[in-house]
């Protein structure tokens, strides 16, 4: 299927893109290389992000189980299949370890070709990585932190408690979305972390800042602005 949908997983709004898709390569490189005119000479771009938290799942073999549960006709299960008959295994009881080894070959095919399009057009960006969700499987962070130059993470927590798992390579922390609401102004919701009032707001962001400041490894934040916008919405 060369128009593959991304992949479904259990995790509401959540997708992962299908590397094995016979125009994935091509697709990607279509969007960053008109991106690249955009920003790829901007000297007041650092870097690009590319794609916001997939879901690559919690536990190591859990991107092959997520193919495995995939439509029939999906390319990555269409792959992940012929891998499995080439070594006799049945597709029903598929070893621990030959999930975690087919995650880590669609993790290296991802991460690898989105390294390799992002240096062909925008030679001077920094690739910083896909905006993982706080919650992670360690294997997919030692696999990015392979290909990329800054590891990027989303962290709506009440502090950045966040690190490299043991065994990765050695790379910076950037936190790309985090926030705090409250309901004393603004929208009706509070958003993911709640706070009782505006006052008790600045004091959380704060604790937040300092505590990024303070880390060896983390190198910015990034506040999640949508959660301030007017109760009647965004301007255009």
């Amino acid at each position: 299927d060369s128009r593959a949908r991304p992949i479904k997983t259990n995790l509401p709004g959540h997708t992962v893109p299908d590397v094995f898709a016979s125009d994935f390569a091509a697709n990607l490189e279509k969007a960053v290389a008109a991106r690249a005119k955009r920003s790829g000479a901007d000297p007041w771009c650092v870097g690009w992000f590319v794609d916001n938290e997939i879901a690559w799942g919690e536990t190591d073999d859990a991107l092959a189980r997520t193919v495995l549960a995939a439509p029939d006709d999906q390319p990555a299960k269409v792959a992940f299949l012929k891998r499995l008959a080439e070594k006799g295994i049945d597709p029903a009881h598929v070893p621990y370890e030959e999930l975690c080894a087919f995650a880590r070959l669609f993790e290296e095919t991802y991460f690898s070709t989105v390294r390799t399009l992002v240096k062909k057009h925008a030679p001077n960006r920094l690739y910083l990585g896909c905006r993982f969700l706080a919650r992670r499987a360690d294997a997919v962070w030692r696999t990015a932190a392979r290909f990329c130059d800054v590891m990027s993470v989303n962290v709506y927590r009440d502090v950045p408690s966040v690190d490299l798992p043991d065994g990765c390579e050695d790379r910076p922390l950037l936190i790309g979305e985090y926030h705090f609401g409250a309901l004393d102004r603004g929208l009706l919701h509070a958003g993911i972390v709640p706070a009782r009032d505006q006052a008790d707001r600045a004091d959380r962001y704060r604790r937040y800042v300092r505590t990024a400041l303070a880390s060896k490894r983390i190198v910015g934040a990034h506040w999640f602005l949508w959660r301030d916008q007017a109760l009647t919405g965004r301007s255009t």
